[in-house]
């Protein structure tokens, strides 16, 4: 046994909506640059989608960052300065990476205005969740391979991070009105996508909400409320709901190794 070391997942969704402020658009960004492209390490895979009827009709990817495919670690890096060197290698490459994917995001914003006239979050989230990984089973042959290598065992941990208003329009569900949802409704809704086969299952994932917004405060209020309930019945763990969670998620993704590890 080589231990076991935690995996990263983290597929985030930025909603490309006509009323997107160019400031959020610029926070969105910081978050996905410095709170999480920084904190990535080497086995980390980083994956961000649009929230758009484009992508509903064609998934699209517009970044898309595995970190295992690229090495940091070599063998005459010796003992003593192995880890010394890796991180630098590490940090140098998320250095390098963050401009381009802030100058991918805002060109694929221009792109797709074509596509903002809905925000069709379920269906975006339903999208995110296919992208899970789950821990490899090994067979024999493949843990004494490892062994051999010295490599660690992965225990991935599947992260969302939700970049939107939260205000879900399609034809299906809207809370566009200044009322919001009916909180009385609220639970049938939920009820009839899981009856529908449009619930995912969640399981394990970690969800950050960052810029929860409304044009009143019981629209606010009530959509929150759906997404809470939403998000439990997924199997989900909604770890913080804000207009802006950008130091939530880099506190999360520091202390990654705080929680244990099966």
């Amino acid at each position: 046994n080589t231990g076991v070391r935690r995996g990263l997942n983290v597929v985030g969704l930025i909603d490309f909506s006509g009323s997107l402020p160019p400031k959020a658009l610029e926070r969105y960004i910081q978050i996905i640059c410095h709170h999480v492209m920084m904190n990535l390490d080497e086995v980390d895979r980083l994956v961000i989608l649009p929230i758009d009827e484009g992508a509903k009709k064609e998934p699209t990817r517009l970044v898309f960052d595995d970190m295992s495919q690229h090495q940091f670690s070599f063998p005459t890096d010796g003992f003593t300065h192995a880890q010394e060197l890796r991180l630098k290698r590490v940090h140098d490459y998320v250095n390098n990476r963050a401009p381009e994917i802030e100058a991918e995001i805002k060109r694929q914003k221009e792109i797709r205005k074509q596509f903002t006239y809905q925000s069709d979050i379920l269906s975006a989230i339903e999208q995110a969740a296919k992208l899970e990984r789950r821990d490899a089973r090994e067979n024999l042959a493949g843990a004494f391979g490892r062994f051999v290598s010295g490599k660690k065992a992965v225990a991935w941990r599947n992260v969302m991070v939700v970049f939107s208003d939260m205000i879900q329009e399609s034809s299906e569900y809207s809370f566009a009105s200044p009322e919001g949802p009916d909180s009385k409704t609220i639970p049938s809704i939920v009820k009839q996508l899981k009856g529908n086969g449009r619930l995912p299952d969640m399981s394990g994932w970690v969800i950050f909400v960052d810029g929860r917004t409304g044009s009143t405060n019981r629209q606010i209020v009530r959509i929150q409320d759906f997404w809470v309930q939403y998000f439990k019945a997924a199997g989900g763990e909604l770890r913080a709901y804000d207009y802006d969670v950008g130091n939530e998620i880099g506190s999360f993704l520091v202390d990654r190794n705080s929680e244990e590890v099966h």
